[in-house]
């Protein structure tokens, strides 16, 4: 009809541009009044020990804190997946690392997980600043972004490597040095790329090489990261500085793309296999790769680095096949029971102990390596849903070992 018309269009043309500048107009007022309202992280009142200079404590070594995502631990993988892990942990323990063999995640979500480890605090206290009614998790990605860890290493010389993850939470880090990820786009730049008739045209994904399925995102992530990791001791040759190296690794967590040897397998061989099949096969391809990385960061490293290899929070429905049939407390065990893994060189390691949570990791190296003053904390568990990530209720006694 546009093109046949021999009419003059000008008074439509206007009334479209009008409608579309107020939906437009209407959409910005209403993204601008929620911004504005949207709670802003509050800090815990704990201030930072006094800086301590690099050269008053010797060569500072570099530190790598490398989340593995939903990482059971081995008592865990022993009673409900029969499955031993001995032959993984016997190897790190061979590397010289300690393994915190009763270790549980403070918090049950990678939401509030890493919050929580890397600013060493409980997030109790957001409670009572935001309400138990809040849910926005906007606080909760401000604390991972300005987080209390970097801070302290930022003052003793330290640069910050950040290698994202496909995830909104840890894709990238503003305070950081050097970010390194293989997504041209976030996982919420990629959700709305995939909601637009862009969609339609995979040529485009392609000339700018990000992925827009979870499958592929996961995969080229994961491979990139270990990748990268391995690259960090001949990055540091160049740069000379300490460095601080942070990674959330999104394996063993779905979805699930490696099988036991780290190859990447079809979506139809999944398919075919249990959910626990596939979370024990990607736990040991996960295995395989983390002891080529750590081979490789000992190896090249000059000075004895510190690493912690850890669990955010341990596998939930997606990871276990007869999820449904355990009880509450059961499944809370599951939940909240993972690796902990420490390389503490030069004698930082006759400070950890069995029970150690993720919230004491940082507090415990910061007192033996620079000299600060931190209290160590009781180590707790609290349960929060997404639907209420402020509500935290205590699961300490159900989650503990006997």
């Amino acid at each position: 009809m546009v093109l046949r018309t021999r009419r003059v269009l000008d008074n439509a043309t206007t009334i479209l541009n009008a409608m579309a500048i107020s939906l437009v107009v209407i959409s910005s007022i209403s993204i601008v009044a929620y911004e504005m309202k949207r709670p802003s992280v509050p800090w815990p009142e704990e201030a930072l020990p006094i800086p301590v200079l690099p050269g008053e404590i010797g060569t500072p070594p570099d530190i790598y804190y490398i989340i593995l995502d939903g990482y059971a631990s081995a008592s865990t993988l022993a009673e409900f997946y029969d499955f031993d892990n001995s032959e993984f942990i016997d190897y790190l323990t061979g590397r010289g690392f300690y393994i915190a063999s009763r270790s549980v995640c403070n918090h049950v979500s990678t939401d509030h997980s890493l919050p929580s480890s890397l600013n060493m605090e409980y997030l109790t206290y957001l409670s009572e600043y935001l309400g138990e009614d809040e849910t926005d998790l906007k606080p909760l990605y401000d604390l991972v972004q300005n987080q209390e860890v970097w801070q302290f290493l930022r003052c003793r010389g330290y640069r910050y490597i950040h290698i994202g993850s496909y995830a909104q939470l840890t894709f990238n880090n503003v305070y950081a040095d050097v970010n390194f990820n293989s997504n041209t786009l976030s996982e919420f730049q990629q959700f709305l790329y995939l909601k637009t008739a862009l969609r339609l045209f995979p040529s485009i994904a392609d000339t700018f090489g990000f992925a827009t399925d979870p499958r592929s995102m996961q995969s080229k992530t994961a491979l990139y990261q270990f990748e990268k990791l391995a690259q960090i001791p001949d990055l540091k040759k160049h740069t000379g500085e300490p460095l601080f190296v942070f990674a959330h690794v999104v394996i063993p967590h779905v979805p699930y793309v490696f099988d036991r040897y780290g190859n990447i397998v079809t979506e139809e061989v999944t398919a075919s296999r249990t959910t626990t099949e596939n979370y024990l096969n990607q736990l040991v391809g996960c295995n395989e790769k983390v002891k080529v990385l750590v081979d490789e960061i000992l190896a090249k490293s000059l000075v004895p680095p510190i690493i912690i290899l850890q669990g955010d929070h341990g596998p939930l429905s997606w990871g276990l096949s007869d999820w449904y049939t355990l009880g509450e407390d059961e499944r809370m065990k599951v939940q909240m029971r993972i690796l902990n893994a420490y390389h503490f060189p030069e004698g930082g390691d006759e400070l950890l102990y069995e029970s150690i949570s993720p919230v004491n990791s940082f507090r415990i190296a910061f007192n033996f390596y620079f000299g600060a003053s931190y209290d160590l904390l009781s180590d707790k568990s609290y349960y929060s849903d997404k639907e209420t990530p402020y509500q935290f209720v205590d699961v300490t006694e159900t989650v503990k070992y006997d």
